[in-house]
């Protein structure tokens, strides 16, 4: 019974001391989960630098592509028709814009009869290129300098070298195989995905402009993406072997299909909108005549003055 007294004083000592530590581990362990549990907050929460740069949206300036079509907009207008005639071009390899227009075929951005179409009437392409590098490419059917077969513009493309990006394709048809006409905006949509152009989220019919039903504007972008189809009457020429040596010109009407993509101030568009709501709803504002001049005149004023010189 002597013995026993001892042990159990040991184990009442050893207990106590046991338990001594673990409260003085606890304790000591207090400051430190105080800490995890700020910083668990902490990481919880978003930084601040974090939530303004998710909050910053892209804009016209932070894309190449963007950033040169607003670059080609302020430039000079260059004589597109003296740029793309035949005798200041290059001859080129058809397959070059039979692969742009692959491209385009492939993206959804062309319709297939269109592609079709074209893609078999490519007989002669030519190329020119601009001061900022965009390339300009057309493609003719046969040649009248030594045939007597019609020698028509086909097709018409401009690619921005850089990027690589078709930003303007204009392709043609003749009027009796009447292509069925494209769903505007899912063509639209396609061209945009194609141009890599989705981060911008701002896209919308420009309504009230001369483009509302037909195009899609990005005000964060400043960039149109403009669709459009309709008939006009061309005139082709046939070989000089007819009428004394001399082309004698044929006009007929043929279908078109053009898709391109310009660089258009948010404030342009906006004037443009302020423009057409300063008259009285359901009023033909735009008419024929397309958007006004900067001054304000309307689009018949402004067809006027371009038919006077």
């Amino acid at each position: 019974m002597n013995r026993i007294k001892p042990l159990r004083g040991l184990s009442r000592r050893v207990l106590l001391a046991a338990c001594t530590g673990v409260l003085a581990l606890a304790f000591s362990a207090v400051p430190a989960l105080a800490l995890w549990l700020g910083d668990a907050q902490l990481f919880a929460q978003p930084h601040e630098r974090t939530r303004q740069a998710g909050a910053l949206a892209p804009t016209s300036d932070d894309l190449y592509l963007t950033r040169i079509l607003k670059k080609s907009s302020q430039q000079e207008p260059t004589d597109f028709y003296r740029l793309t005639y035949m005798g200041s071009m290059s001859w080129v390899a058809n397959e070059t814009v039979q692969g742009y227009l692959d491209v385009l075929y492939k993206a959804n951005a062309l319709p297939e009869e269109w592609w079709r179409y074209c893609s078999d009437h490519i007989e002669q392409s030519f190329v020119a290129a601009d001061r900022l590098g965009f390339f300009h490419y057309t493609a003719y059917v046969a040649d009248t300098a030594y045939t007597n077969s019609e020698f028509c513009y086909t097709v018409g493309i401009t690619v921005e070298g850089e990027s690589q990006k078709i930003v303007g394709v204009w392709v043609s048809v003749p009027q009796e195989l009447s292509p069925s006409a494209p769903h505007g905006q899912a063509v639209l949509e396609a061209y945009c995905a194609y141009l890599e152009l989705e981060a911008f989220e701002d896209w919308e019919d420009p309504a009230d402009t001369w483009f509302a039903g037909s195009a899609l504007y990005s005000a964060r972008a400043e960039v149109m993406l403009f669709c459009e189809t309709g008939s006009y009457p061309s005139r082709s020429y046939r070989g000089p072997f007819v009428s004394e040596g001399l082309p004698t010109e044929h006009f007929y009407d043929r279908r078109y299909f053009c898709l391109h993509a310009s660089s258009v101030p948010d404030d342009t568009v906006r004037s443009w909108q302020e423009y057409a709501r300063s008259f009285p709803k359901g009023a033909d504002v735009w008419g024929r005549g397309g958007p006004p001049a900067a001054s304000g005149e309307t689009a018949n004023e402004a067809m006027e003055e371009e038919a006077l010189g």
